[in-house]
């Protein structure tokens, strides 16, 4: 669902816009309907020597979890000039070859894209520069490693872990593992 053209604007903080309007509901009665949006978003899986590579990360007020490189877009940035800088920044990785895996627009509560890449043939090029609020190991993984890890529960990226997941349970895992350029069978 999208938000109706005479929705209201009743708040804008730093990172969320909230927005209300009056919805009729199916017995015919009305209710204030409310939804927040935000900056799009980028998640990287970064392929390097035959490895993925994750995030094994710390935040605070957050328990530790796995997951993807990446982070909000900033200004006018867009969402793969997004998703090279996190990579450089949270890794320290760069590569050429790119490819968008998929779109996952989340129409909960919270409005927002999360952009899901592939970045195949990574090259470390500096150290990690990363923000004073996050922790980050880079952990390298075989595609059997990275299924586990995927389905752990400890994945923060959930609708990405699932997905993947769901691939591999339907037997359709193939095309996904070709596209990391991985000869390893699991």
């Amino acid at each position: 669902m999208t938000i109706p053209k005479h929705a209201k604007k009743v708040f804008k903080g730093e990172l969320h816009e909230i927005y209300q309007w009056e919805q009729e509901r199916f017995d015919g009665s009305t209710a204030t309907w409310e939804v927040s949006t935000r900056p799009d978003s980028t998640q990287v899986l970064a392929v390097k020597d035959g490895k993925l590579l994750m995030a094994e990360e710390e935040q605070p007020n957050l328990k530790p979890f796995y997951g993807f490189f990446g982070g909000r877009l900033e200004g006018k940035e867009k969402p793969l000039e997004n998703a090279k800088r996190e990579l450089l920044e949270e890794a320290g990785l760069v590569s050429d070859d790119w490819e968008l895996y998929k779109e996952y627009p989340l129409p909960g509560k919270t409005r927002f894209t999360l952009y899901f890449y592939i970045a195949r043939n990574c090259k470390k090029v500096q150290e990690q520069d990363l923000e004073v609020g996050e922790r980050i190991d880079v952990m390298e993984l075989t595609l059997k490693e990275f299924y586990e890890t995927l389905a752990s529960g400890k994945v923060r990226a959930v609708d990405i872990a699932i997905d993947l997941l769901g691939k591999k349970y339907l037997g359709e895992e193939a095309e996904f593992e070709q596209k990391l350029g991985l000869q390893e069978s699991i």
